[in-house]
């Protein structure tokens, strides 16, 4: 039982964490957290200043690290499909 335990991961803290650091300007049309293979976003974003705040606010997060996006995340102004990817470390939650 306590092996179970210990591999027991919140995930309902990451997804919150993840909502919580949303602008208004942003919709997510896809997150997955995944252990192995971290942290992977798609959405839209109204404006690249709200692209731009929900890239810093995850950032920020002390269990995220690596983030990485595609440089079209930011060449246009207005209506952005973006997508971010990055690594989970579980221990620093």
């Amino acid at each position: 039982m306590s092996e179970i335990q210990h591999g027991f991961i919140n995930w309902s803290n990451l997804v919150s964490d993840v909502s919580l650091n949303l602008p208004l300007g942003i919709e997510l049309s896809y997150l997955s957290l995944e252990k192995s293979n971290g942290l992977t976003v798609y959405g839209q974003a109204k404006q690249r200043d709200d692209y731009l705040t929900f890239k810093n606010n995850l950032a920020k997060l002390p269990y995220l690290s690596n983030l990485s996006s595609p440089l079209s995340n930011i060449l246009t102004s207005q209506n952005i499909d973006f997508q971010l990817a990055g690594q989970i470390n579980l221990t620093a939650e």
